[in-house]
Formats: C-alpha cells, structure tokens, sequence
C-alpha cells in the first residue's frame, strides 16, 4: 500500500467513525472502529480497509475470513483469512485491488468467524457497509483520470 494511504488510514482509525458519516456495526465478537475505500495513486488501485475492535476474544486457533463485495462479479466476493493466532485488541485488513466501485454506492463486508481453519464451525457474522464517496471534483482530478472502474 503507498505509505501516505497507510499513514491516513492510520489516523481513521483513531477518530470517532461516526464523524466521518460510517455507521458503526456491532456483532457478537467485533465492533467496526473505521472502514473505508484507500486509493494507491502508484498503481492505480484501490482497496477497501476496515479495522475491527475485538469485544470478545476469539479462540486461539480461530480463522476470520473477510468477504468484501465484489462490484463487478456479485456472486465472487474478494477473499482474504485472518488467522488468529494470539489474542488482539483489534484487527486491520486490506483487501486486494477492488475494480468497478461507483462513485456514491454502498458496498458491503462480511467478516466470518470460523472455529478453525477447517471453516466448518461458523462461531459469529460481522457485516459493515460502507459508501463510495468522494466529493465530485475531487474524483474527477484525483481518482477518475487512473481509475477507470475496471480492471485494466
């Protein structure tokens, strides 16, 4: 990820989300502290990232998989397993490059608890929706001339 892009999500992350228009989400484990769309200028990409804070730790041995939509294929969300190895205060993920994002739509996450790696035992289901916005003259200087929305 470009460094300032992490810097920034960084600092999201020490702020009162609601501040920032997200509504937070609650489930039997977690509680989203920030989420959001991070553009990398270098490539030409942009991923999602979230950080969740952990109300309830998990078992040791534990696996989050993390489901984020896909804008472009619905049915094939972009995967990435969190495993927990050791208790944590919170989690923070970044997903792969996201194409096809629309300027002011709503896109959804999923965290999945699974018992283990074998993902057999569902323990719990976080979700969070977050929105696609930037403000129109700042998508079409910064972000529209790179990022077309697709791949490629």
């Amino acid at each position: 990820m470009h460094k300032p892009a992490l810097i920034l999500f960084s600092l999201l992350s020490l702020l009162d989300v609601n501040a920032l228009g997200v509504k937070l989400e609650q489930s039997d484990y977690f509680e989203t502290r920030t989420g959001g769309f991070v553009p990398n200028t270098e490539n030409k990409t942009i991923v999602y990232a979230i950080t969740l804070l952990v109300n309830t730790p998990p078992p040791v041995g534990s696996v989050l998989e993390f489901r984020f939509q896909n804008p472009l294929r619905k049915n094939k969300p972009l995967l990435k397993d969190i495993y927990l190895e050791a208790e944590q205060e919170e989690i923070r993920v970044i997903s792969d490059p996201v194409w096809g994002l629309r300027n002011g739509n709503s896109y959804q996450i999923e965290a999945i608890l699974y018992e283990s790696e074998a993902k057999k035992n569902r323990l719990s289901v976080h979700k969070q929706t977050l929105l696609f916005r930037v403000l129109e003259k700042y998508f079409n200087q910064y972000i529209k001339p790179w990022y077309q929305g697709k791949k490629g």
